[in-house]
């Protein structure tokens, strides 16, 4: 079934806000978990106890404008915090240095925090006006999409791959990713708020599919008009349901089976972007077939 997408979003200024930094969010939960395990690993959880009640804290409070303005530029302080926490650990825990897969846990750490980084000088950068235009290459932003991934991939620990080569084979284990860009003059001129519009859908398509499957990106931009797609092969959403998905926190019955970090923001932030944009959002969607996402403005 297709479906266009047009309920009005009737969102409070701090929901508005909430829905804004919905990766920050999700980043920092995704950094949570990580330290948690990370305290689990050095047989003290408690070691890394006020680490976690730091991030939570940050967390929490993201809510506030004001306050997430002042902590989005103060990353480097975050980070040398971490950074002296892993030493205690490791001076509680000598051992701890010599042990691979607790040296991988903490080189994800930092790759998470590198996301995490780029996000925040994204955000920080819009904060007066998240539909201010930008000019972005389709080399620069496959290559934001890959190292976004990576990241991804990284912290599944093994579970799955995310393969953004040309190559036609399906690959055991490993999603199948292609990006596909046609634009004036190769330069895409974008409100910054949309890139992260991206990333959000092609997250959700691969949580809401399995490894193996294919999850196809095409974007197009000529006279004026941008058209973005996201093709997946995944669990689908019911019919009865579609009109509903983009409504703050809800996720379809067929997703709420998979385990994920998902809090069901990321349409809701399609189509307040979209919408904001006067543009338009379709799904297309069949359950156990896939879901197609299309925007355009």
């Amino acid at each position: 079934m297709k479906l266009r997408i047009d309920k009005p979003l009737d969102l409070t200024d701090k929901e508005t806000h909430l829905v804004l930094m919905h990766s920050i969010l999700n980043i920092l939960g995704v950094l949570i978990y990580n330290v948690k395990e990370l305290g689990r690993m050095s047989r003290d959880p408690e070691v890394m106890k006020p680490v976690v009640e730091t991030l939570e804290n940050i967390r929490e409070k993201l809510d506030d404008q004001a306050f997430t303005h002042d902590q989005l530029q103060k990353f480097d302080q975050l980070l040398e915090y971490l950074s002296s926490s892993f030493v205690v650990i490791y001076e509680s825990f000598p051992e701890l240095k010599d042990d691979d897969t607790y040296k991988s846990e903490v080189e994800n750490i930092y790759m998470v925090l590198s996301e995490l980084h780029r996000r925040a000088e994204e955000v920080v950068a819009w904060k007066k006006d998240p539909f201010s235009m930008t000019t972005i290459s389709p080399t620069d932003l496959k290559a934001d999409m890959e190292r976004f991934f990576d990241a991804v991939q990284n912290n599944s620990r093994g579970a799955y791959k995310i393969d953004f080569s040309e190559a036609d084979r399906p690959i055991l284990n490993t999603y199948k990713m292609s990006l596909e860009i046609d634009a004036n003059n190769d330069e895409l001129v974008v409100p910054m708020v949309f890139k992260d519009v991206i990333r959000d859908v092609l997250a959700n398509a691969r949580k809401y599919s399995l490894p193996g499957s294919r999850i196809e990106v095409k974007i197009t931009q000529q006279n004026g008009r941008t058209s973005f797609s996201c093709k997946d092969e995944g669990v689908g959403i019911p019919e009865s349901e579609l009109e509903n998905v983009a409504d703050l926190y809800y996720r379809a019955s067929s997703g709420t089976a998979r385990e994920t970090m998902g809090k069901g923001v990321g349409l809701t932030k399609a189509l307040y972007v979209t919408q904001h944009l006067e543009g338009e959002l379709w799904i297309t969607s069949a359950l156990s077939e896939g879901t197609t996402v299309e925007i355009s403005f």
